[in-house]
């Protein structure tokens, strides 16, 4: 069974291989049909296409954007036009175009024609065009609505134009130009205190190279004097997807050392230090949380939470326009509850998947509260069983039974070995004893043989899945020290 595994597994990869090695070249062909200007080129679109699968796993859409972005930048320049920045964002649909739509209609709006009514002062005329593209593609793709921005900007519109930007902002809150382009909206609103934000998270997330280019502004955000000192503390994993939980203990991480405070009358929570693991230029953000009028928030798994202030952070790829869900999809969102205690939760959502993570803030002169866990063996994953508890294979897709601690060899596989009958069901008799990486627990199974599981929470008792995959919420602190520690 398991050789049969390794064998589609490596089938699966090679035949994606080739997919992608397909899909690359048909881009890359499909560069043929781009309209070239005087700032893009059939090479310029082939760099393009060619970084989006040579590099990946490295750099992502938004980085390869911002390579070309930056060499078609510098190109402008050397025309001395003074609307380079734009010009260059409006350039950039026609890439985006042939990434995500390489059959489109003819009667689709081109680069050339939008860019000419742009030149002959036919604003109105150059964003209905830009607009039609909005529904001709398959993803949320941001230089769309970077250009409707610049175009709600010329006709003087600017509200219109901070929610194109916006919109950019919560597809990748990582995209420096949209944060640049909408700090010069609020600028000639007079909103300094905005538009400083905005240039603080430019200077954040710009590559040097852009920054060469277009200098970072002079107002920028500085931390206000008030904020005070805590301490944020990871606590709990979570897993939901189809067929299966998965939960990992996260309090043997360490601290990290945050700041807060409340902005806006209450309305916004600066949290600084928040760890990224997402943008290779930064290693800690600051991020600003709007006030959640529910409360709450619940996903598509049912997954409740006290949610009082919140962000929606996009993540490795962007929200798809043709795939409705409840959940914007390969997306973080950030809550905070200052409710009964201070906790962050920290939601990762996919197709069909939410990962939620769980952090307690406490101030940074009191003790970790995660002290107050008992374990059986120090520095191991806390434990939950105990003697007497009865459990199944079938939970969570248990793992294997083995012959001893700390050994490959198995007394029963995983479950899903067992296709027509059921799995046998576990009797925790003895333990706990100390491993390399986990507590191990002795079982009887089928009340017979007897054999050794490690505890990594894939085998549960009822009386702890219940606590840990309860549909109306996610466990808080002390309930995971009561299950601990009784």
């Amino acid at each position: 069974m398991k050789r049969f595994l390794l064998v589609l597994l490596i089938c699966m990869v090679a035949t994606s291989s080739v997919l992608a090695q397909s899909v690359k070249e048909q881009w890359q062909a499909d560069c043929e049909r781009l309209e070239e200007t005087w700032l893009l080129t059939d090479s310029v679109c082939r760099e393009y296409i060619g970084c989006l699968y040579d590099q990946y796993g490295e750099k992502d859409e938004l980085l390869c954007y911002y390579d070309t972005y930056t060499n078609l930048l510098a190109q402008c320049q050397l025309s001395e036009r003074d609307d380079c920045i734009q010009v260059t964002a409006m350039s950039m649909i026609e890439l985006v175009t042939v990434r995500n739509n390489p059959s489109m209609s003819p009667q689709t709006p081109s680069y050339t024609e939008i860019f000419n009514l742009y030149e002959d002062g036919k604003i109105e005329a150059a964003l209905e065009e830009v607009s039609a593209l909005e529904t001709s593609i398959w993803h949320w793709d941001f230089p769309i609505f970077l250009t409707e921005g610049i175009f709600y900007t010329a006709l003087d519109q600017p509200e219109a134009a901070l929610e194109a930007y916006s919109t950019v902002i919560e597809a990748r809150y990582d995209n420096p130009l949209a944060y640049y382009l909408r700090g010069q909206v609020y600028l000639t609103l007079g909103d300094t205190e905005h538009a400083s934000r905005d240039f603080y998270n430019y200077n954040i997330y710009a590559t040097p190279a852009l920054w060469d280019l277009i200098p970072p502004p002079q107002l920028v955000f500085s931390m206000p004097e008030d904020m005070t000192a805590w301490r944020l503390y990871s606590v709990v994993y979570h897993f939901f997807g189809p067929g299966r939980e998965v939960v990992k203990d996260l309090s043997l991480d360490p601290a990290i050392d945050v700041q807060i405070a409340f902005l806006d009358d209450g309305e916004t929570a600066l949290i600084t230090n928040m760890p990224d693991e997402h943008h290779p230029f930064v290693l800690s953000r600051p991020i600003f949380l709007s006030r959640n009028e529910s409360e709450e928030f619940t996903s598509s798994y049912t997954i409740s939470v006290p949610a009082d202030y919140g962000i929606i952070l996009g993540g490795s790829s962007y929200i798809s326009a043709f795939q409705p869900t409840p959940d914007p999809l390969d997306t973080k969102l950030i809550w905070l509850s200052i409710q009964d205690q201070i906790i962050i939760y920290e939601y990762d959502i996919g197709y069909e998947s939410v990962e939620v993570r769980s952090y307690i803030l406490e101030s940074s002169t009191l003790a970790d509260p995660r002290s107050a866990f008992v374990r059986p063996c120090p520095g191991l994953p806390i434990s939950w069983l105990r003697i007497g508890d009865e459990l199944s294979v079938s939970s969570n897709f248990g793992s294997p039974v083995y012959q001893g601690i700390d050994t490959d060899i198995e007394i029963i596989p995983p479950v899903f070995d067992f296709e027509e009958q059921l799995p046998p069901y576990l009797t925790v008799i003895n333990g706990p004893l100390c491993g390399e990486e986990y507590v191990w627990w002795q079982v009887t199974i089928d009340g017979g043989q007897i054999g050794w599981i490690p505890e990594d929470y894939s085998l549960l008792p009822e009386r702890v899945s219940s606590v840990l995959f309860d549909d109306q919420g996610l466990p808080t602190l002390d309930d995971l020290i009561e299950l601990a520690n009784n």
